[in-house]
């Protein structure tokens, strides 16, 4: 099928109000539409994505499984805790997009990291960092990219992490079988009663579909 370019539409902006990291516009399409969307936004960082979701691998020395580090955080917009992948807002002077990961995953988790490098997780053949993608382009042009990662859990460093965070951040630090990742979301969910965010719950769900073809 041959792709169909679509041009802009002519939308002009009006700002109301603007925050820390949100910005509330109105939106006029060509006169007729009246739209209201919130942008996330950080200074001078209009041309770059807006931070980064990690997807950190490792292999268990004990069991030799592939693992994943996940986090429980708590949202305050819901008022429930999440389980979601390592993330954050690059910081204004970042423009080393696995740099900005490393240091989100050390100060979240208090792993440290480093590109795929061993056998193990070469051999998924992984996406080091995925082109800019859109969270959810219906209400807001916030942007991330996919960035995977390996931790040695062998290493002195890695056996008990600390992490860095700051004030307002609740996060639990969850360590689960790659494998096994929907079984033991669903665990959770019914022992703990936490969520799980949609980005998280697609990748269990591809490697589920992955495993019967």
């Amino acid at each position: 099928m041959e792709a169909t370019l679509v041009a802009e539409k002519d939308i002009t902006k009006t700002q109301l109000v603007k925050g820390r990291f949100l910005n509330l516009f109105e939106l006029t399409d060509q006169g007729k539409k009246h739209l209201h969307f919130e942008r996330p936004f950080k200074p001078g960082q209009e041309r770059l994505s807006s931070g980064c979701d990690i997807v950190a691998l490792g292999v268990d020395p004990k069991s030799n499984r592939l693992k994943i580090i996940l986090e429980i955080i708590y949202r305050v917009p819901i008022a429930k805790y999440v389980i979601q992948v390592p993330a954050g807002m690059r910081d204004e002077h970042e423009r080393d997009l696995v740099g900005s990961a490393l240091r989100e995953l050390k100060e979240e988790t208090g792993y440290i990291g480093t590109a795929p490098i061993s056998d193990t997780i070469l051999r998924l053949k992984p996406i080091l960092e995925s082109p800019i993608l859109y969270n959810d382009p219906w209400k807001s042009n916030e942007t991330t990219n996919l960035i995977t990662l390996e931790v040695d859990f062998s290493l002195p460093e890695n056996v008990n992490p600390q992490p860095h965070l700051e004030d307002d951040e609740d996060i639990e630090v969850i360590i689960l079988d790659l494998l096994d990742l929907q079984k033991e979301l669903e665990e959770i969910q019914r022992v703990r009663g936490v969520e799980v965010d949609n980005r998280v719950h697609m990748l269990a769900m591809g490697l589920q579909l992955a495993a019967h073809l």
